[in-house]
């Protein structure tokens, strides 16, 4: 586990992603987003923080570095924060990096809980829109 913390700070190979409208309404329809406080129609034109889910390669990528197989892992949490609005068809860089670990030590195994954060920059003005962090959870002797 060791190997983890001298890990910290490494970072995924930047992606660039470009999302259609049909995706912005699925997820939308998926969390029965609507326009304003009142209205019932269907919010398809912005993005909804839940659609940054897609993007989970770089944490992949970053597991496999350290030589953890996705079975070794749980996914304990998942925050986003939105800065700027994502209309669709605007392309969107994004790269993760291994941002801390910390070590819980059991009676059976020892835990070590890996955070992740994402950042998401709109390629057209180089503003970032928005930010993930997930943490997941890797559990020792697991195979």
């Amino acid at each position: 586990m060791k190997a983890f913390k001298e890990s910290i700070g490494t970072t995924s190979t930047p992606r660039v992603f470009k999302l259609e409208p049909s995706t912005f309404k699925e997820f939308a329809d998926c969390v029965h987003a609507t326009v304003g406080n009142t209205s019932f129609a269907p919010l398809s034109s912005v993005a909804v923080p839940t659609i940054f889910t897609r993007f989970r390669e770089g944490e992949f990528e970053l597991l496999e570095r350290m030589g953890i197989a996705l079975p070794q892992v749980l996914h304990a949490e998942q925050t986003y924060e939105m800065l700027e609005i994502l209309h669709p068809a605007e392309e969107v860089s994004f790269k993760t990096s291994l941002a801390s670990v910390f070590e819980k030590k059991g009676k059976g195994s020892n835990m070590a809980f890996l955070v992740f954060e994402t950042e998401f920059i709109r390629t057209l003005d180089s503003q970032t829109i928005a930010r993930a962090k997930s943490t997941m959870v890797y559990r020792e002797g697991v195979s």
